[in-house]
């Protein structure tokens, strides 16, 4: 497979005709949204694309699924008890919803929080969140009502007091949180009083309450946690999710349990979630997670591509796939300060060298396509090809070569984290690089140190870093806003990547026109990929997750990220 799968986008606009982006026009709003982790992540290892959703059998039947799932509160009703295990590819960081660094970071903390507000099938929604409502007063004044009666897992009562503490850590300079960039148009929130929580705003955000919406970045943690705890909130992890801390072992498992009084209740009325216990274990080994699943070791859990297929055969297991063109398993991210990566003309000639067909295949199984865009993938409204974007050209590679200075190539070091799908795709770009001689040292780190080392202040000497982006969004600012702004927490540089990036990346937030918003992610989407070749995706792909066929509510994965939803899974 050589050109993007065209069923793709067909997806998207059937599935988002009916809802675009944000628009603050009187008191209504609406967002479209795909629960992204936000981070590097090895799920494209799950990751496959160009299959049309419904090829195969039913859930829990064995085989394939991508059965869009029902609207959370409408899923069936499922039976309560019993122990699951997910076979993980990578280690959690921190348990600190406001610090993350790995987009592996996600499934772990998506069972201890919750976001102010949520997302229902790609759309914000306050059926799931813990806001019950919320007023667009004016385009800088939003007034959200908070649900009733629910409590930390310290018995803290969550009211709009905690929002305000939440919101100001998140926004605290000092604490460098993952999110704060996304949240930067908030001025202040005001407690009104307990259940009404005044957000005043700088300026228009456009994409705010999808930023909103993310336990990556901005799930709510207790006040008096935070107080008792302090930096070691990252350990010590309350929050109101559907379960509770039981113990972590960092590098083998983190064990949550059944939050007796968590909030959330299914389509009868019964309180969620149905699971006792949920143990989450990294397992880097491929071979090993898929023997996991096929023997029932793991109840739920992601597989490499080379899995796929016999996962597919297999009656014991099914497999759901999620939002087509989501992942990105393979990105190069340049850090543009750093020589010789601070040359446009060598970032250029090592993007134009690699043949990202020759990955599809022998990486993902042709389960993946070559990127014709860029970080606004298939899966979202804005998406669009990028024009003179790199593609696979010897001869062009070397062209850029000459003009940055150096005609016979260059050596130079790589960053790549643990993982088997990185470390084999990237001994691939080396053998390419050395084609038109640019050698390559290639450091290998887990996941969470390669992030320090990658972007952590005053920690950074890789030039360039092979990854993987784990989940994109229908709503284009997101990787914009943490990535490409000149503070943005994954720009490594901390500097402008050109002169009129940072003003386009403000204006598109500010702006509530999709036609006039899509025009502009398509300029700030050439310059980024084309022009200055900072991030450059060479791969998407569609992800998949894989459960033991007891499983009942498999269909949530579709739209809930895989395993982000974990209070809707049941023992059969």
């Amino acid at each position: 497979m050589n050109e993007r799968d065209n069923y793709w986008t067909r997806v998207a606009a059937r599935s988002l005709s009916r809802r675009r982006v944000l628009i603050l026009a009187g008191s209504s709003a609406a967002a479209a949204a795909l629960a992204a982790c936000g981070g590097d992540d090895d799920s494209g290892g799950t990751s496959g694309g160009g299959n049309t959703p419904g090829a195969g059998n039913t859930p829990g039947s064995g085989g394939t699924s991508n059965a869009p799932a029902p609207a959370w509160g409408a899923m069936p009703a499922g039976k309560p008890g019993g122990k699951a295990t997910i076979a993980y590819s990578l280690d959690v960081g921190t348990l600190d919803p406001h610090t993350p660094g790995s987009g592996g970071d996600s499934y772990y903390l998506n069972t201890l929080f919750n976001a102010l507000v949520s997302l229902d099938q790609l759309k914000v929604s306050p059926a799931v969140g813990l806001a019950e409502k919320w007023e667009i007063a004016d385009p800088t004044t939003i007034n959200f009502t908070l649900k009733k009666g629910i409590k930390f897992h310290d018995g803290t009562p969550f009211n709009a007091e905690a929002v305000k503490v939440n919101i100001n850590r998140i926004l605290d300079p000092a604490l460098k949180a993952t999110w704060a960039s996304q949240l930067s148009a908030i001025d202040r929130v005001e407690a009104v009083d307990e259940s009404t929580a005044k957000f005043v705003l700088k300026r228009p955000d456009a994409a705010l309450l999808f930023a909103l919406s993310s336990t990556y970045g901005a799930g709510m943690i207790s006040p008096t946690a935070l107080n008792k705890f302090g930096k070691d909130i990252k350990s010590n992890p309350v929050g109101t999710g559907a379960f509770t801390l039981d113990r972590w072992v960092p590098g083998s498992q983190v064990v949550v349990k059944k939050n007796p009084n968590y909030w959330e209740k299914d389509s009868k009325g019964n309180v969620l979630p149905y699971l006792d216990e949920v143990t989450i274990s990294p397992i880097p080994d491929a071979t090993v997670r898929y023997a996991n699943l096929q023997t029932g070791d793991a109840t739920m859990g992601v597989i490499d591509s080379k899995d796929v297929s016999a996962a597919e055969k297999n009656s014991d297991l099914v497999v759901i796939k999620g939002v087509p063109g989501a992942a990105v398993p393979a990105v190069l991210h340049y850090n543009f300060a750093i020589g010789p990566m601070d040359n446009a003309n060598l970032r250029k000639a090592i993007a134009w060298s690699i043949d990202p067909s020759v990955i599809a295949k022998n990486v993902y199984f042709d389960l993946a396509v070559p990127a014709d865009g860029a970080m606004t993938t298939p899966g979202s409204w804005a998406f669009s090809p990028v024009k003179d974007r790199p593609r696979y050209d010897v001869a062009k590679a070397k062209e850029f070569l000459k003009a940055g200075g150096k005609p016979d190539g260059f050596d130079m070091e790589v960053i790549a984290y643990t993982s088997p799908t990185i470390s084999q795709q990237t001994e691939i770009y080396q053998e390419m690089w050395k084609k038109v001689g640019i050698n390559v040292k290639v450091t290998t780190q887990e996941v969470s140190a390669a992030v320090t080392s990658f972007f952590g202040p005053g920690t950074q000497t890789f030039p360039l870093m092979s990854t993987s982006w784990g989940g994109t969004s229908v709503e284009p600012s997101t990787t914009p806003t943490i990535a490409w702004g000149k503070e943005a927490f994954y720009n490594p540089a901390k500097k402008p990547i050109s002169p009129e990036l940072d003003d386009l990346l403000a204006k598109a937030r500010q702006t509530y026109d999709d036609a006039e918003r899509k025009s502009m992610y398509e300029k700030i989407d050439s310059i980024v990929v084309a022009d200055q070749c900072v991030f450059v995706p060479l791969l998407y792909a569609q992800p998949r997750y894989v459960f033991r066929k007891n499983v009942g509510n498999t269909e949530a994965a579709y739209y809930g990220g895989g395993f982000l939803r974990l209070q809707n899974y049941y023992l059969k």
